[in-house]
């Protein structure tokens, strides 16, 4: 199934061919979010739909990061600051050896749970990160919000954003329709943030 996306290119093309038909298919294209294990600040990512995609690796691997720092929890501070985690399993090292001092508040809009890639995922890291605050998600729902939904519905504001995105941005990201995009866009260069911060996958 191909959700089609009214103006979009992909869906609508996809969503004409008949039962049947093949399609050649390469990917994923492009940078992604351009991270490395040193980098350090706090970021910020906006997504719509299946603009959640590009994150949902970073969220997985943030979420490990957060279990695996309450499992060495009683492990001396230099020891990550010092790259000395030689005697450690490589993966559990690798984990505890890469962004150390990075925080990132995910900005994400979906029209209903349905259509909400890894929302699972999303909240089980927001909730396992309360005490470190390694990940904040700001979620909300613009047409059919769960039942037991209480949070954010709608649009993001900008005095919403302003709240609630962190005072000095590393880095922002945004992944989404076009007419998302650019309205967070806008969005954010009316909060005063520098183009030179904002990065549209």
């Amino acid at each position: 199934y191909v959700k089609k996306y009214p103006g979009g290119i992909v869906s609508p093309y996809l969503s004409s061919l008949d039962q049947g038909c093949r399609v050649w298919m390469k990917g994923p294209l492009g940078g992604g979010l351009f991270l490395s294990p040193s980098m350090k600040g706090d970021f910020s990512g906006f997504a719509a739909g299946t603009g959640i995609l590009p994150y949902l690796d970073l969220v997985y691997f943030l979420l490990k990061k957060e279990m695996k720092m309450r499992e060495y929890e009683n492990l001396p501070e230099e020891l990550l600051r010092e790259n000395k985690l030689e005697d450690l399993p490589p993966e559990d090292a690798s984990y505890l050896n890469s962004l150390n001092d990075f925080t990132f508040t995910l900005f994400a809009t979906f029209t209903d749970v349905a259509s909400a890639p890894g929302y699972l995922l999303l909240l089980t890291t927001a909730n396992e990160c309360l005490q470190s605050k390694r990940f904040r998600l700001k979620l909300t729902f613009t047409k059919e919000p769960p039942d037991y939904w209480n949070g954010h519905t709608g649009r993001f504001s900008i005095d919403f954003i302003s709240q609630n995105l962190p005072r000095k941005v590393a880095r922002c990201y945004i992944c989404g329709p076009e007419e998302y995009a650019d309205s967070i866009y806008t969005l954010l260069r009316d909060h005063g943030l520098s183009n030179d911060f904002i990065y549209t996958l």
